[in-house]
């Protein structure tokens, strides 16, 4: 039986992620993260960070990904050699049989975020729709993304419920 390598597919150009600094005095070790900020410390969202980071630094890196809906296609993103997954409201509601019409409660994807998060290494980014709601509801969306693994959420720019082209009257 063959033993596969995640990530033996280079990627075009590599970035140099070492987010974590590891100190150690009189036995106690204490790990410090660059780029971390809020109230959910994550090595993953540090990662991110540091590979946004050098990719507006540097314009011949481009952070590019395929969309993905589970654990096992997040997975197959993270061997294909990609630097992170994106978890596509369209793709997860399609996996359900649903349209990407806010059927898919955030309960619902912050499961599939944490079946994600269990099976790849690489940093996860979340489709997180209009956040589920009022100003109230989005942060609980971002804490609760975080909580479950996800190192970056996109929301959209419009009210809740969604509307899509079509939810239009004519």
């Amino acid at each position: 039986m063959t033993s596969s390598i995640v990530n033996s597919t280079p990627y075009p150009f590599t970035f140099n992620v070492e987010p974590v600094k590891v100190s150690s005095e009189q036995g106690k070790a204490q790990i410090s993260l660059d780029h971390v900020r809020g109230r959910v410390p994550s090595l993953q969202a540090s990662k991110l960070r540091a590979l946004m980071m050098q990719a507006n630094d540097d314009p011949s890196k481009t952070m590019a990904t395929t969309c993905t809906y589970d654990g096992l296609s997040s997975r197959l993103v993270e061997e294909a050699g990609f630097p992170l997954v994106f978890l596509a409201g369209y793709a997860m509601a399609s996996a359900h049989g649903l349209p990407d019409t806010g059927y898919i409660a955030m309960q619902d994807v912050c499961a599939v975020i944490q079946q994600v998060a269990r099976q790849v290494t690489v940093p996860i980014i979340a489709d997180g729709d209009t956040g589920y709601g009022s100003p109230m509801n989005v942060k609980r969306c971002v804490e609760s993304f975080a909580l479950a693994g996800a190192a970056g959420i996109m929301i959209e720019d419009q009210t809740w419920p969604k509307r899509t082209s079509a939810s239009f009257k004519r």
